[in-house]
C-alpha cells in the first residue's frame, strides 16, 4: 500500500474532502489533554490518526489531518487555517477547564513527521493561491528526504507561477481538479507506468523549449475524466481507416481519446498532428508511444 501526503493550501471544506471520505472526522489528536507533554516529538506517539483510506484502494493518506473544529474558528488569521491556536483555551470538548498546550508549532512538527513516513507527496497548486509558504517548506523538506513529489496545477499560468518548484518534482500534472490528478496518480502507480497525456489546446506552443526541457518529459496534461466518452485505439494497421472514420465518430461523441498502440513513422505522426489541429476541442492524445518509442 502506497502512502501519500496531500500538500497544498488549506481552506475550510477544501479539496482534500473529495479524496479522503472520512477527513471531517479526522484529527491529529485524541483530545487536548493527551498533549500535555513537554517534548514536542513525544507527542507523535499520541496521535489519533496517522493514516486514512482514500478514494483509491492502493493509496493511503498520511496527512495532513488538522485541528478539527466544525464552527470554523480554526480557519482564521490567528490560527493560520487549521493549525490550532497559539492562545491557551479551556478544553470545552472534555467538559473541564484544562488549558491546551497544543500549539501551531506542534502541528507543524507532526506534519513533517507524516511527510517523512510517506512514499509520495501530492501537491495541488492553484494560480489563485497566495503565499503558500508552508506548502513550499513541506516540499523542500520532502525533497531533502528524496521523496517522490507530484505537483498538480490547475493551469499553465499556475505552473509558470511556481516554476521554481519544477526542479524538485518527479511528475507534473495540469488538470481541472485535484481529484482528477489524484485518480490518474493512483492508476499510474497501479499499472506501474506513466503515460504522457498531452491535451490538444496547443499547450506545447505556449511553453518555451527550455521550460519544457526542465520537465524531463514528465509533464502530464490530463483531460477531465468526465469529459471523455469514447476511446480510439490507433495503430499502424488501422491508422488510415481510423482517420477516415473520425468525422463520423465526432458526430456521436463529444470528446475522444486517441490511444497510440505502437510507434508511428514520421509521416503518420504529421497526419495525426494535423487531425488534432483540425479538432482541437474534441480530440485528446495519449502520447506514451509518441514520446517514449
Amino acid at each position: 500500500m502506497n502512502k501519500i501526503y496531500l500538500a497544498g493550501k488549506i481552506v475550510k471544506n477544501c479539496w482534500r474532502h473529495d479524496i479522503v471520505p472520512n477527513l471531517r472526522e479526522a484529527s491529529y489528536v485524541t483530545s487536548s489533554r493527551g498533549y500535555g507533554i513537554p517534548n514536542r516529538w513525544e507527542k507523535i506517539n499520541h496521535l489519533k490518526n496517522t493514516e486514512l483510506p482514500s478514494i483509491s484502494k492502493n493509496l493511503t493518506i498520511t496527512g495532513p489531518f488538522f485541528m478539527s473544529n466544525d464552527h470554523g474558528s480554526y480557519h482564521n488569521e490567528i490560527s493560520l487555517h487549521a493549525l490550532g491556536t497559539d492562545i491557551e483555551q479551556p478544553n470545552y470538548y472534555n467538559g473541564d477547564d484544562y488549558r491546551s498546550t497544543l500549539r501551531s508549532e506542534h502541528i507543524k512538527d507532526i506534519c513533517l513527521h507524516q511527510v517523512s513516513k510517506s512514499d509520495y507527496i501530492f501537491c495541488w497548486l492553484d494560480a489563485k493561491d497566495s503565499n503558500p509558504f508552508g506548502t513550499i517548506f513541506e516540499l523542500g523538506f520532502a525533497r531533502s528526504l528524496n521523496k517522490q513529489i507530484i505537483l498538480c496545477f490547475n493551469s499553465i499560468h499556475a505552473m509558470q507561477k511556481y516554476k521554481d518548484l519544477l526542479s524538485i518534482a518527479t511528475h507534473v500534472f495540469i488538470t481541472d481538479s485535484p481529484t482528477n490528478g489524484f485518480r490518474y496518480l493512483s492508476s499510474s502507480l497501479k499499472d506501474k507506468y506513466w503515460s504522457n497525456l498531452i491535451s490538444n489546446e496547443s499547450i506545447l506552443e505556449k511553453l518555451t523549449d527550455d521550460f519544457l526541457l526542465s520537465l524531463n518529459n514528465n509533464l502530464h496534461v490530463l483531460p477531465s475524466f468526465e469529459q471523455i466518452n469514447y476511446q480510439l485505439n490507433l495503430s499502424l494497421h488501422n491508422f488510415f481507416d481510423t482517420i477516415s472514420e473520425i468525422e463520423n465518430l465526432l458526430e456521436k461523441h463529444r470528446k475522444i481519446e486517441i490511444i497510440i498502440q505502437d510507434d508511428l513513422d514520421k509521416d503518420l505522426i504529421n497526419e495525426l498532428l494535423e487531425l488534432l489541429e483540425a479538432y482541437p476541442e474534441q480530440l485528446i492524445l495519449d502520447t506514451h508511444s509518441f514520446f517514449n518509442g
